[in-house]
């Protein structure tokens, strides 16, 4: 019977596969190699990322040039909600009154690639009918789906012009949005005109 501190080497089968490539000495010099080069892979990531604006938002703070009537949708907030970086005070078209609302809008004119104004009956404001992009339809089936029913402010290049009913789930086109007035019929024939310029503008800067 041979003493077990004596026993020979048992010949252990090679690793294979993903296993092989921790292999003795070569265990931390491998996984070192593979952090590095998730932490490149993230910052080309994150870099890429910078040079894309966010698609939620409709204006943004400071003055953008060559773009106008830009046509947002906000959440009403209440008026002692206090002003800060996600709520602020809009002003109205009609008056001095402000009306306060999310500054984040929840759908706005960069995913809308183009609009037409509706033709309307005799005594009744012209309606914008707003064709979506593959983003702006998921932002609408998720707006319908959580604020089908409420009423948001719609605003043209941040100033509120009216309070909108958001239609329920289920009982509107997914590709586009149909927004009644009131109107101004000049109005919409500008928001309409400037909607390919200003979708075409951002969108160019995304493609960069």
């Amino acid at each position: 019977m041979t003493d077990a501190g004596n026993r020979p080497a048992r010949n252990l089968p090679e690793p294979r596969g993903f296993a092989r490539r921790f292999k003795g000495n070569d265990m931390p010099k491998t996984t070192l190699n593979i952090i590095l080069r998730l932490l490149a892979f993230g910052a080309i990531l994150g870099t890429a990322a910078c040079r894309i604006p966010d698609m939620n938002l409709g204006l943004r703070e400071k003055h953008e040039p060559d773009v106008a009537f830009v046509l947002t949708l906000h959440e009403f907030v209440p008026p002692d909600a206090p002003d800060g970086r996600l709520v602020r005070a809009m002003p109205t078209v009609h008056d001095n009154r402000n009306v306060w609302i999310r500054r984040i809008p929840l759908l706005s004119s960069r995913v809308i690639h183009n609009i037409t104004v509706t033709a309307a009956d005799e005594g009744e404001a012209p309606a914008l009918t707003a064709a979506l992009d593959m983003h702006g339809r998921f932002l609408w089936m998720q707006l319908c789906g959580e604020y089908g029913g409420r009423l948001v402010a719609v605003a043209v290049d941040g100033v509120y012009r009216f309070a909108w009913r958001v239609p329920p789930p289920h009982a509107h086109a997914r590709d586009a949005i149909v927004i009644q007035g009131p109107w101004n019929l000049r109005e919409a024939e500008l928001v309409a005109q400037w909607a390919p310029k200003n979708y075409a503008k951002w969108h160019k800067e995304v493609r960069k």
